[in-house]
Order: C-alpha cells, then sequence, then structure tokens
C-alpha cells in the first residue's frame, strides 16, 4: 500500500491549488513537474503510483494528514474536479450520496429540495415525483431541510 512518505516522494501537492505535480519522472508523458492524472468518465481526477489507479482527493487527504481516510471523501462544493483541500472533507457513505444528490438539485436550479423515498410515488405532499439522474428523486416542494442539508444546501449555492 502505498505511504505518504513514499506519495510525497514521487508527488508533489499545492493545497490552495489542489493540483499534483511529478517530483520524479513517472514516464516519457509524464516528465518532473508536469500535472499528475487525468480526469475519469465521471469527473473525478485520478493518479496512477506504482501502476495503480488512485483518486486524487483520497491522495490528497493521505498526504496532508500522513494517514488514509478512514470514509469517502466529499467535496465541499460538489465539484468532484475540485480537489483543493479546503474543498475536501470526510464523510460517510449516506452522508456524501445525499450531498451529491442535494448538489444535483441545485445544478437543476431547484432552490429548496427534499429527498424523498425512492420507494413511494409521490411526496408526502401527494405531489408526483420528478426524477433528476440515477440517484434517489427530489422535487422542488415547500418542505424542511434537517440542519445538515441546510448547511449542505447553503455550500451548495456559494
Amino acid at each position: 500500500m502505498l505511504t505518504a512518505k513514499r506519495l510525497r516522494k514521487v508527488l508533489s501537492y499545492a493545497p490552495t491549488t489542489g493540483i499534483f505535480r511529478w517530483n520524479v519522472s513517472a514516464s516519457s508523458r509524464a516528465p518532473v513537474g508536469a500535472i499528475a492524472g487525468a480526469k475519469n468518465g465521471r469527473g473525478y481526477r485520478q493518479i496512477r503510483v506504482g501502476g495503480r489507479p488512485y483518486s486524487a482527493s483520497r491522495l490528497a487527504w493521505l498526504y496532508m494528514t500522513g494517514k488514509w481516510p478512514n470514509s469517502e471523501i466529499s467535496y465541499v462544493n460538489g465539484k468532484p474536479s475540485d480537489t483543493r483541500w479546503a474543498n475536501l472533507r470526510e464523510a460517510p457513505s449516506s452522508q456524501n450520496r445525499t450531498q451529491e444528490q442535494i448538489a444535483k438539485a441545485f445544478a437543476a436550479g431547484v432552490k429548496k429540495s427534499c429527498l424523498l423515498n425512492p420507494r413511494k410515488r409521490t411526496s408526502a405532499l401527494g405531489q408526483k415525483r420528478t426524477s433528476l439522474t440515477d440517484g434517489p428523486t427530489v422535487r422542488a416542494i415547500s418542505c424542511g431541510l434537517s440542519t445538515w442539508a441546510h448547511d449542505v444546501a447553503e455550500e451548495a449555492q456559494r
């Protein structure tokens, strides 16, 4: 497994920009000083170290704290390509998925949303469900958000 010491030897990380650069020449296409990694199809930056792909956000966590994260890494602003240290936080997978759905709702122009139970065909107010993309259904209805979800919603608007 990759250690923080080994990571710092092969890559440098700029916490204010979220950019990793090679300290050693990884290949002819990755000379010293070149930006490391590439975005995958879902918008997440991946970096290969020792032939194994790693998420840039998890590498940033290892680089800054010296240890691997205990849970998933969440993006405060909901943008997986933004690996600045200030934009990263550890979050349980259930909390992370909820944040992603709220971010999708705001991206779709929803001002206030509730996550509905995907098993139900209507909300508590009897309104028909409206699906965004893959995940739980989000509907623009007048409802109360939990304190955490409200904080995430405010972050997403900034």
